[in-house]
């Protein structure tokens, strides 16, 4: 055991931060167990109460590091950052040259329990992540991931390829309780960056599902820029409704107001999904605004029988402390506002 945390520590040197470690079980050369870790920088602290380490070292004749099991237990994690953070930069991380050239394998990953903290308060608890995992010079296939959380689970694969800067997602999220009947939603996520440009573009496809049955498909593309976030092409449909929902969202994460653009555009929804019906509703959404407040406008017309048909407009404003409507005009059974 002294031998193992004579390497450790020396290996520690090199990690920017520093590690305290509790009592050392097993050795290096294939099952290694620590009672207690605990890792602190400038702006993150880690600890976890019990880690196991079992590997091949003979793996490293053939060149890769072959992990058979990574177990981590009570894991808690300890955001330090301030309150007023520095701009938001999505561009896509570079790789450093020593992982470039890794090539590595884990069998078992798990860690049982994993609570994040931000500015000394809980901020999400997650009961256990398993996952098998495989780095090869710069490219990392993730698949078997399961995570459980007290709202749900999440089951699927990641793949993503540092060289080529791509990264795709696919997975079921079915939450203990189901919202509006939706007890499943299915998640198709592909990305690729622009070298030219170092955007970052891509798709993102969601099934939503009633037991066996799609109930609601959401479709969009992703354009990210810098801090940048712009979903265009928006169609979000409901299984036995007429009409759909279009439109583009766009938020910027660089400025610290974060300022946002809605624009939607419904046209010919049905107003009933179980009965027909030949009464539908159109119009548009727009807004515009930051943290700090927003203004938009909107309009809304349904169509049906004459006299039941109604048109309505408004411009609206708001804070956090509410919300305010002017210019409100509309017209129902030959009547205006």
């Amino acid at each position: 055991n002294a031998g193992a945390r004579f390497v450790i520590d020396r290996l520690a040197r090199y990690v920017p931060g520093d590690i305290q470690l509790g009592q050392i079980k097993g050795t290096l050369a294939g099952d290694l167990r620590l009672e207690g870790f605990n890792f602190r920088s400038s702006d993150w602290e880690v600890s976890a109460n019990h880690v196991r380490l079992r590997w091949k070292p003979l793996g490293m004749l053939g060149g890769w590091i072959q992990i058979a099991q990574l177990y981590l237990e009570d894991v808690k994690v300890n955001d330090l950052h301030p309150e007023v953070t520095t701009p938001s930069d999505f561009t896509w991380p570079n790789v450093p040259g020593m992982l470039s050239w890794l090539k590595a394998r884990i069998r078992s990953f798990h860690i049982a329990g994993i609570t994040y903290n931000k500015a000394g308060n809980k901020a999400m608890s997650i009961e256990k992540v398993t996952a098998q995992a495989i780095w090869y010079l710069g490219m990392m296939n993730v698949k078997e991931i399961l995570i459980t959380a007290p709202e749900g689970s999440f089951y699927g694969i990641l793949g993503a390829n540092f060289a080529n800067h791509k990264i795709s997602l696919q997975g079921r999220l079915l939450p203990h309780q189901a919202l509006y009947g939706l007890d499943e939603h299915r998640i198709i996520l592909k990305l690729a960056e622009e070298k030219k440009q170092r955007d970052i573009n891509g798709t993102i496809r969601i099934i939503s599902m009633a037991g066996n049955s799609e109930r609601v498909k959401l479709t969009t593309s992703v354009s990210i820029l810098k801090g940048a976030i712009t979903l265009n092409e928006i169609e979000l449909r409901e299984m036995g409704r007429s009409g759909a929902l279009r439109g583009s969202v766009g938020i910027d994460m660089f400025p610290v107001e974060h300022p946002f653009k809605i624009n939607l555009v419904f046209d010919g929804l049905g107003l009933s999904r179980e009965l027909e019906s030949t009464k539908t509703v159109s119009g548009m959404l727009e807004v515009k605004g930051d943290v700090k407040g927003y203004k938009g406008l909107f309009n809304v017309q349904t169509r049906g029988k004459p006299w039941a048909q109604i048109d309505a407009a408004a411009d609206f404003e708001g804070n956090y402390d509410g919300i305010h409507a002017s210019n409100l005009q509309g017209k129902f059974m030959n009547g205006t506002v």
